[in-house]
């Protein structure tokens, strides 16, 4: 970034600082922007008045100027700036480290645009960004003498010297902008005006008859209701005057013997503009704070204010002998809520759920939402964990209570965890794991509960973290194995098909079922390369058992998870094992569960028709447990439906569990997809779903899982009998 010439830019800023660190700051932050700006460099005051006087086009430049350089520093080159026509109508603004105040007020008697301390500038010079777009829109303006003429300028001019007013209107309307001026005399009627009308700039008159002129000035900045700019004339050239006025509120201080026309069209417009900006600038600043600090949704503080109010709280706590709680509250199947009546229904329930809590909490008590469907409490100073039960069960009884948006009528309940300072633990990132612990706690025996945190939860962590560990190194080291059950077909009674179910040799605890780790390799995201090798190695093995029996109709069926569907290339995965194995695509069938089906259903039926269109079919697991309805089974190429062992605990014994189990078995038949019951596991069972129709039968009754070569003694025996009838 050296120096060059300003005539190829549309807009050029000259920053003229010998500080490389701060220039490649400011350099960065335009660029972030987007801005349109071209960035100019000089090292000190010299460089940069030679650059400015080599440009071969006159017009007002955009400064950024350091006060403390080498050679000429900032204060120079301002009054040689000043006193070069051609360059004294340039824009500038001061930015320093260290400067001292009567540099800051020699700076401003030079009509700087403005001064940013470079320490007091957040988020890498953003705000002096954004004023470098305001103050050139005006300065160009300025330059070409092209005012609004639509909305003209309301002027409030206040002086007891009727020569001092008639000269200053006669310098303003020289300019082509049209305005509206109106005069006062003296500081009451100037300030009966003010207080009634709205004014876009006041020049005010330091001296008045009636009232010190700098009190004014501060009655005027103290009472405005809108943006309006204050430019301070006077006949005195003092230095402190100056200083004292522009800190009271004055954007300029102008002296009465050099006014003339462009330079006191300029200094209003520039005070106007500079009001303006100042202003937007406080109220994104307030919107920016409001963001930071609440949550958007609900207007409850957010987790960065919850994060900063447990970190205080501790030491506090520590301080005063106290305790504290962290209650977490997770709401239960919202993402069903959510994904059945969409997501308007459910930014109604949260803000709802957020004015409950916060009508439930006790005064000094802190009510956040961290994201979500999360919120958290945090509770100072109470008796016991009594009394923290207790709110915690006011707070699932307000839940309870029937929400109601538009013309639904909507139940919300939540998991609840608590943790206490200093029981629990004794820092904040601590105390926000274990009361984590107890809400998951919650949610895993059965929800809609309190639990508070415990050494044991944190055993069960522990315990978690090991697993995951062992996990990974078991995908590593090959310890997986796939074992199959067979699917029978329920009229012939011979094996269909097989069901592909995993399993863990785990070198110290032996052979390890689903149940033992699959929670953790879902929560972990291993259970993605997981399925992806059980799909890989169930096809291989079908693609055995079809050459070994010449039975290319024998099916495999693979169960996939969640996360397979939400964020794997399930598509790509499955053309690859058809291929690699040589697998007819109708032999092989992908099972989901009812809550993966409508978890995101327009993700489903786009995602189920590609697979469709593969050939493959594909089965929805556990049937009648979950949420699905025939609307969605209707909507999804399902072929089929594998009825919950939970519909056979009664048969044939109870008439009620069979009226049900042909209900269901009834409903799959309407929609000619095919029925499995699976849990099979006595004779009677078995007889009863023949005679409701069953296609398709699976459970202990025929065999457990076992591995490949116990399945392969069978249909090799089925394959030989078919042949040796």
């Amino acid at each position: 970034m050296g120096s060059m010439g300003l005539e190829n830019s549309d807009v050029s800023i000259l920053l003229v600082d010998d500080d490389d660190v701060d220039a490649k700051a400011i350099e960065r932050a335009l660029r972030k922007q987007g801005t349109r700006h071209r960035l100019v460099r000089a090292h000190d005051g010299v460089e940069a008045l030679e650059i400015l006087r080599a440009s071969q086009i006159h017009r007002p430049y955009l400064i950024l100027l350091d006060l403390n350089m080498p050679r000429m520093g900032g204060l120079e080159m301002l009054t040689a700036l000043r006193q070069d026509p051609k360059l004294s109508d340039s824009v500038v603004f001061v930015l320093t480290t260290s400067a001292s105040r009567s540099d800051v007020d020699a700076a401003y008697r030079n009509h700087i645009a403005g001064y940013i301390h470079k320490q007091e500038v957040s988020g890498g010079y953003m705000d002096l960004v954004k004023l470098l777009d305001d103050y050139w829109h005006v300065v160009m303006l300025a330059h070409k003498d092209e005012f609004s003429a639509t909305t003209p300028m309301r002027l409030l001019i206040i002086d007891d010297d009727e020569l001092d007013r008639e000269a200053a209107i006669r310098a303003l309307r020289s300019s082509t902008q049209e305005m509206e001026i109106v005069e006062a005399a003296t500081a009451a009627q100037g300030l009966q005006y003010f207080a009634q009308n709205h004014f876009d700039a006041v020049l005010l008159d330091y001296r008045l008859p009636d009232q010190d002129g700098l009190e004014v000035l501060c009655r005027l900045h103290e009472n405005r209701n809108h943006s309006c700019a204050i430019v301070m004339l006077s006949g005195i050239d003092d230095e402190a005057l100056a200083a004292r006025c522009l800190e009271a509120g004055a954007q300029d201080f102008l002296l009465k013997q050099e006014l003339h026309a462009r330079h006191l069209m300029r200094a209003v417009l520039h005070a106007k503009q500079r009001t303006e900006a100042d202003s937007r600038l406080r109220e994104s600043h307030d919107r920016l704070r409001t963001l930071a600090e609440k949550d958007t949704l609900t207007g409850l503080a957010n987790r960065n204010v919850f994060e900063e109010n447990l970190f205080r709280a501790i030491p506090r706590a520590l301080r005063y002998g106290s305790a504290l709680a962290l209650v977490l509250l997770d709401l239960d199947n919202f993402k069903l809520i959510n994904d059945a009546y969409g997501h308007d229904v459910g930014d109604q329930l949260l803000i709802e759920v957020a004015k409950r809590l916060q009508t439930t909490i006790r005064d000094g008590d802190i009510v956040c939402r961290l994201g979500g469907d999360e919120f958290a409490v945090l509770a100072h100073e109470f008796d016991n964990d009594g009394s923290i039960q207790t709110l915690a069960q006011r707070l699932l009884s307000i839940l309870a209570a029937p929400i109601s948006i538009g013309r639904l009528e909507v139940r919300a309940t939540a998991s609840i965890g608590i943790a206490t300072y200093p029981a629990s633990a004794t820092n904040s990132e601590d105390l926000l794991k274990c009361a984590d612990l107890a809400m998951y706690r919650s949610k895993r025996e059965g929800r809609n509960q309190v639990h508070f945190y415990s050494s044991e939860l944190q055993d069960q962590m522990q315990r978690r973290v090991l697993l995951e560990q062992q996990l990974r190194q078991a995908l590593e080291h090959s310890e997986f194995r796939v074992f199959y059950q067979p699917q029978i077909n329920a009229v012939s009674g011979r094996i269909d098909g097989v069901e592909a179910l995993i399993r863990w040799q785990h070198p110290q605890r032996g052979l390890l079922a689903p149940f033992d780790f699959l929670d953790v390799a879902e929560e972990t995201g291993l259970i993605v390369p997981m399925g992806t090798w059980v799909l890989q190695e169930a096809c291989r093995q079908l693609e055995r058992w079809h050459t070994q029996t010449g039975n290319k109709d024998l099916r495999m069926a693979v169960n996939l998870s969640a996360q397979q569907l939400r964020t794997f290339d399930l598509i790509g995965l499955v053309r690859s094992v058809l291929s690699d194995f040589a697998v007819p695509p109708h032999c092989l069938e992908l099972e989901i569960t009812e809550g993966m089906l409508i978890a995101d259903i327009d993700h489903s039926v786009a995602l189920f028709k590609q697979i469709g269109d593969l050939g493959v079919s594909i089965s929805v697991d556990d049937f009648g447990t979950g949420y699905s309805s025939p609307t969605y089974l209707k909507m999804l190429p399902i072929s089929t439906i594998k009825i919950d062992r939970s519909f056979l605990n009664g048969v044939p014994a109870n008439p009620k569990d069979c009226r049900l189990l042909k209900a269901l078995i009834s409903m799959g038949k309407s929609l000619d997809m095919q029925v499995v019951v699976e849990g099979m596991e006595t004779e009677e069972q078995k007889n009863a779903c023949v005679e409701y129709g069953v296609d398709t039968l699976q459970g202990f009754y025929f065999s457990r899982p076992v591995p490949a070569d116990e399945i392969s003694v069978k249909i090799l025996l089925q394959a030989e009998t078919s042949r040796n009838p």
